[in-house]
């Protein structure tokens, strides 16, 4: 991404036709790495989460894209749109914010660069703070906690009803 932030400028906007076959295969790179880093990271997830946990995994993953989404289309224009740049660098008080070609506060390359290291950054800490379990680990584990299915829960329930009902 990082690679490609400049050059995808340079394919659409250099020349007065822009060149859409580099366009395209940069974008279709770009997708390629981007799913191939999804599905790593569902994979990554099983082995992260305890069994309980794992079926928080796909609602996570829903979240994340979502925010992701909004972040980069709605966000990116927004920052990128002239009169929206100039409202948010007047009522933040950004004096040393210029106004890119396109009169926004970011431009297409920035953003990026900028969504590159947002990559980098969460992928570094998720390596750094979070470790994976072991087999043994996740063996034990499953073992502490005891899950009682529905059915073992109603005849308990059936049966301690039963004993209430003798005992008056």
């Amino acid at each position: 991404m990082f690679a490609f932030a400049n050059k995808t400028s340079n394919f659409a906007l250099s020349t007065t036709t822009p060149n859409i076959k580099a366009l395209t295969g940069s974008f279709f790179c770009l997708y390629f790495l981007m799913a191939t880093q999804d599905i790593s990271v569902d994979g990554w997830a099983l082995t992260m989460l305890s069994k309980p946990n794992r079926q928080f995994g796909p609602v996570c993953n829903s979240i994340g894209q979502n925010l992701g989404q909004a972040i980069s289309y709605t966000g990116f224009i927004a920052l990128n749109d002239h009169e929206v740049g100039g409202w948010i660098r007047d009522k933040l008080s950004l004096t040393g914010a210029s106004l890119h070609g396109s009169g926004g506060l970011v431009s297409r390359s920035s953003f990026m660069r900028f969504s590159w290291l947002g990559f980098m950054v969460v992928t570094a800490a998720v390596t750094v703070f979070k470790k994976e379990r072991s087999k043994s680990e996740e063996v034990r584990a499953s073992e502490r906690s005891e899950h009682i299915s529905l059915t073992r829960s109603t005849v308990t329930l059936v049966q301690a009803r039963g004993e209430e009902r003798t005992a008056r």
